[in-house]
């Protein structure tokens, strides 16, 4: 599954935008990155309770993007071995980070 499908089971819910996110093709609500698309996997930004409950699957584990034991805390790595669970992480990501402030753009000085 790649980023254009999981756009698209998303349409329809929330104005989901594409960006990058450390160079990695990543959806963002309200401007707020909620799923990046990395070499080992999606990595989606979740609530505590979500965090919970994925950190249970087989593979899943904190992201931590410099590999040096660093964690982004509301970050899960999710392996391909859990690709069919994809989908419902990302609406999930996309709902939880809906509800934090939107990201304003900086101006340039």
């Amino acid at each position: 599954m790649n980023i254009t499908e999981i756009a698209q089971y998303l349409s329809g819910e929330q104005e989901v935008t594409p960006g990058k996110m450390f160079g990695w093709e990543c959806l963002k609500v309200n401007g707020n990155v909620f799923l990046t698309i990395t070499p080992e996997g999606p990595v989606f930004k979740l609530d505590q309770t979500a965090i919970a409950e994925t950190l249970r699957m087989s593979g899943a584990a904190q992201f931590d993007p410099m590999k040096n034991g660093t964690v982004m805390k509301e970050w899960v790595l999710v392996n391909d071995a859990n690709e069919a669970q994809w989908k419902e992480l990302s609406r999930r990501a996309m709902l939880f980070v809906a509800t934090l402030p939107p990201k304003t753009k900086k101006t340039k000085k």
